[in-house]
């Protein structure tokens, strides 16, 4: 297992972090924590770490651990497609 490092996202309110936490508990996440957050999605093996600045509203999002069935290419591309729906 490994992460695959941390990329930051701007223009996220608190708004949009709590509809993206919402929808990762409808699908069953457990998410721990509250800024900073810990996500496990139960998805591949994969751990998220999340934090955010308010003030700056940049929300930092790091992959801790995947198994290796799943790269960190394909995780990162369906992050960013998630992360598109919350701008």
């Amino acid at each position: 297992m490994g992460g695959c490092g941390t990329r930051s996202y701007p223009n996220i309110s608190r708004e949009k972090i709590d509809l993206a936490l919402n929808s990762l508990k409808k699908i069953g996440a457990t998410i721990r924590g509250d800024n900073p957050w810990s996500v496990d999605p139960h998805y591949f093996g994969v751990k998220l770490s999340a934090s955010w600045n308010a003030k700056t509203q940049v929300l930092d999002l790091t992959v801790t651990a995947s198994d290796s069935r799943l790269p960190c290419n394909l995780i990162w591309n369906y992050l960013d497609q998630m992360i598109l729906k919350y701008r």
